[in-house]
């Protein structure tokens, strides 16, 4: 007999190349499709974002940019949100992002009563992605979440400090908070002549000393500008030195001009929006992420993956990724002085480097497996369901 698929409709506000897109990107990839169907509801997604469900066969539903702002005033979008619903009828809704969870949220409760009439079941998991310590919400955005949240039957925290939030701040409680660490795919091996290869196609010298961060060019958030200051003192110090800035966002041009206001243009390379990242990871010596405040950092686990020493900001969940001087450098937020400290000891210490990157790999390997996480998020689906299921 065929066993029924439990559908998941995950509710995001956009599609673009961020961590959470990226983690429904691994889910429509490798979650078991004889179990499991799921699709997404959106704003909008990115082209690239499209191209990678399709290729999965995850249908992507775009309800159009919001009419109003905030989103707790845009109505319609609410009824997008639960046409889908009703029309897909899901087993799970499973909502990420402040705007995904009060789309999501509300049209669950919408449909919270028709259930009871309708017979049919449907579970709401609320998936709690921000730094709240670093970055927290207004009171009038934390009530919101209060009130959905007692429709909710569980939390997903990404990492041990938003659980902790969660159950400290929010009083969620424990055994509805749920923490499923995220994860990163284990890249191909690549050889030295590749990697030279891609800094020739990158028009980066092959002797050079390549500095790089990814992620989405949102200043306020991911403060590129603090790396391209600490990357002006490096510079000063080795003429070998380069720049490796991948992503794209709306800063790209304040951070273009702030490379060249600081002299370093002719040695910071901006590769742009990547769809494939590892050939560039195997490009760079050493990985800087400079972030005001990560509810994780899933670009740190990817450089881990690929044996790179990382110097991030001590944030968020950066620091259950970063264990002080084993696996990559701590430093705070703003201070692009010990960014360039922590640099340039690891330019003139290769051995260290490669130690670093070396343990930073396996604890990678160990611990943010991504076969770990679909098995979690797949028991998280199924132990929801248990009761009415």
């Amino acid at each position: 007999m065929t066993r029924t698929r439990i559908k998941i409709l995950h509710v995001l506000p956009y599609l673009r190349e961020g961590g959470v897109e990226k983690r429904r990107a691994f889910l429509a990839e490798h979650l078991d499709t004889t179990r499991f169907e799921q699709r997404i509801v959106c704003f909008e997604a990115s082209a690239g974002m499209k191209r990678v469900f399709a290729r999965a066969g995850v249908e992507v539903k775009e309800i159009g940019p919001p009419s109003r702002w905030p989103v707790v005033l845009d109505l319609s979008a609410i009824y997008s949100v639960w046409k889908e619903i009703r029309l897909y009828r899901p087993a799970i809704v499973h909502a990420a992002v402040f705007e995904g969870m009060y789309l999501g949220g509300m049209a669950h409760i919408c449909r919270y009563v028709l259930e009871r009439i309708a017979g049919h079941r449907q579970v709401l998991l609320l998936e709690e992605t921000s730094d709240l310590y670093n970055h927290p919400r207004s009171y009038a955005m934390r009530c919101v979440l209060r009130t959905i949240g007692l429709f909710a039957n569980g939390y997903v925290a990404i990492s041990p400090p938003v659980r902790e939030y969660l159950v400290a701040e929010q009083k969620i409680p424990e055994h509805k908070a749920v923490m499923v660490l995220n994860a990163v795919p284990v890249p191909r091996t690549r050889t030295r002549r590749q990697n030279d290869a891609e800094r020739k196609r990158l028009g980066i010298p092959p002797d050079a000393f390549v500095v790089g961060s990814v992620g989405r060019l949102d200043n306020a958030h991911k403060r590129f500008t603090d790396v391209i200051d600490a990357f002006e003192r490096v510079a000063r110090l080795s003429p070998r030195a380069w720049l490796l800035i991948v992503g794209d966002g709306p800063d790209r041009a304040l951070l273009e001009r702030h490379a060249r206001q600081r002299g370093v243009a002719d040695r910071t390379v901006f590769a742009g929006y990547v769809e494939q990242v590892d050939p560039l990871y195997g490009a760079m010596d050493v990985f800087v992420l400079a972030s005001a405040h990560e509810g994780f950092g899933l670009v740190i686990a990817e450089a881990m993956m690929h044996a790179l020493p990382v110097v991030a900001t001590n944030v968020g969940g950066v620091p259950s990724l970063i264990r002080g001087g084993e696996t990559g450098v701590l430093v705070g937020v703003g201070d692009s002085h010990a960014i360039a400290s922590a640099i340039g000891e690891l330019r003139v210490l290769p051995e260290i480097r490669r130690q670093i990157g070396t343990r930073a790999r396996t604890f990678a390997r160990r611990e943010l497996s991504l076969k770990r996480y679909i098995r979690d998020v797949a028991d998280l689906y199924e132990q929801t369901l248990a009761p009415t299921v």
